[in-house]
């Protein structure tokens, strides 16, 4: 319940915290069907696209879970792609304001399409997503850019972003306009409690709930 089937989901916490590892142990374990942390999934081909790291730090930090948690054995489930240095924009809007979906994604929704992928991490929203504070747009992209790829293909999508000063000074705050708390239909959190450990909280969904880890 921590992520309903075939809507998007967000997850913040800020930068170093640990997100993109805790994204890519994550991914691993839905794409093998594995319990994580406690909680079953389900299996499902998996898609991780990093914006922020190139080739060689995915490699090193996918051998880091890989050892870590003894996933040894070869995984065809899971695709990595690294996209640092491209542009990764999904939509862009013109001087009238209209919106026009980029060539990354139909790129993108051709590679979900073909490959069959059931489950999307999308790491971070502001490289994917341009403006975070025009309402307007906000609504756009969740529902009409991330819809259209869900309803096309009925995956599911999960998104990472940095919350924004105010944000995390609250502990559990986001980043632009408050529209995306409305738009989305799972809100996560993830933190460093006083004791050191990693905390994610989810912030909105059907139940309340916390992961924690070393």
């Amino acid at each position: 319940s921590w992520h309903l089937k075939g809507t998007v989901a967000n997850i913040y916490g800020i930068g170093g915290i640990g997100k993109s590892t805790f994204l890519l142990s994550y991914a691993n374990f839905i794409s093998l069907g594995k319990e994580y942390l406690g909680f079953p999934t389900k299996k499902m081909k998996t898609l991780c696209v990093f914006c922020e790291e190139d080739d060689n730090e995915i490699a090193r930090r996918q051998q880091s879970v890989q050892i870590g948690y003894n996933l040894i054995n070869q995984n065809s489930n899971l695709i990595i792609m690294p996209r640092v240095g491209f542009d990764n924009l999904l939509v862009t809007y013109d001087m009238a304001g209209l919106p026009k979906l980029t060539s990354f994604f139909y790129q993108l929704l051709k590679m979900i399409k073909e490959e069959r992928i059931e489950y999307v991490i999308l790491d971070t929203l502001s490289d994917i997503f341009g403006s975070e504070i025009v309402r307007s747009h906000v609504n756009y992209f969740m529902k009409s850019v991330l819809g259209k790829i869900i309803r096309e293909t009925g995956c599911s999508i999960l998104v990472s972003g940095h919350p924004s000063q105010s944000g995390t000074s609250l502990k559990g705050g986001f980043s632009g306009s408050t529209a995306w708390q409305g738009a989305t239909r799972s809100l996560w959190y993830m933190q460093r409690t006083e004791s050191g450990y990693r905390e994610l909280i989810r912030l909105k969904s059907n139940e309340k709930g916390v992961f924690v880890g070393g």
